[in-house]
C-alpha cells in the first residue's frame, strides 16, 4: 500500500525497444527536476566525460550529446538543453569565445566555473553521470 492505495502489479513483459526507451525518456523529462537528477547521479571529473553525461546545477541541466577528438587528442563536446516543459531539446551555442560555435572544448569545461546557454556551472560539483544501476 502506498498512502492508503493499493499498488497494481504490471503484467507487462520487459520491453527493450527503442520506442520504450523513448517513452522512458519522456517520463524522466516530465517528472525529473534538477534536485532529483543530482540525487540520482554522481560527480565525475571532466576528463571522464562522455556522451550521455550531464551538467546540472540547482536550477538547470544540460546534456553531453556528442564528442569530437582531433588528431592531438583534444576533445570538444556538443551540449543540448531544453526548458520546462522539455518540449524543444536543442544544441546550445558556445558564445563565450572569439567565435560563436556549437562546440565546447574540454579545456573550457575544466575551468573552475563556466557558462552554458547563459547558465553558470561549477567544474567540481556539476559535471555528472547516472549512478551505477540506474
Amino acid at each position: 500500500m502506498i498512502n492508503g492505495a493499493r499498488a497494481k502489479e504490471s503484467s507487462l513483459s520487459a520491453d527493450d525497444s527503442e520506442q520504450q526507451y523513448r517513452n522512458y525518456l519522456k517520463e524522466v523529462m516530465r517528472y525529473a527536476g534538477t534536485i532529483s537528477l543530482q540525487k540520482e547521479s554522481q560527480v565525475i571529473p571532466v576528463d571522464e566525460m562522455r556522451i550521455g553525461d550531464f551538467i546540472c546545477n540547482d536550477t538547470h541541466v544540460v546534456m553531453i550529446i556528442d564528442e569530437a577528438v582531433n588528431e592531438k587528442g583534444e576533445k570538444s563536446y556538443l551540449i543540448g538543453q531544453s526548458f520546462i516543459p522539455a518540449a524543444c531539446f536543442h544544441v546550445v551555442n558556445n558564445v563565450d569565445g572569439e567565435n560563436i560555435t556549437p562546440w565546447f572544448t574540454q579545456e573550457e569545461l575544466k575551468k573552475d566555473s563556466f557558462n552554458v546557454g547563459g547558465f553558470p556551472f561549477s567544474r567540481d560539483k556539476d559535471i555528472r553521470r547516472w549512478k551505477d544501476g540506474f
